[in-house]
């Protein structure tokens, strides 16, 4: 079964923000996008954990003028949308 959760606007904690998909016991495999990275100058790239019926996002960033080491994401460069689409059992 596929379920969707979206948030506007997420607080992230080191980068992160956790979708809990309570309505089942387990999610198999998860997909997320993001939309309005808040600064031009920087790549972002998210990854996904998933435990039970958790899906934890982790967002990246990487400074384009300067490259080095990939460092979280903070809550004034992820302004928009957060969507995370899970294949649940």
């Amino acid at each position: 079964m596929l379920d969707i959760q979206s948030v506007s606007g997420p607080t992230l904690s080191s980068g992160n923000y956790t979708f809990t998909f309570g309505d089942y016991e387990q999610v198999n495999n998860a997909l997320v996008t993001f939309d309005d990275p808040a600064v031009s100058s920087y790549a972002y790239a998210a990854s996904t954990t998933i435990s039970g019926d958790t899906v934890v996002v982790n967002i990246k960033k990487q400074n384009l003028g300067s490259p080095g080491g990939w460092s979280n994401a903070g809550n004034s460069d992820i302004t928009g949308k957060i969507t995370c689409i899970a294949d649940c059992d």
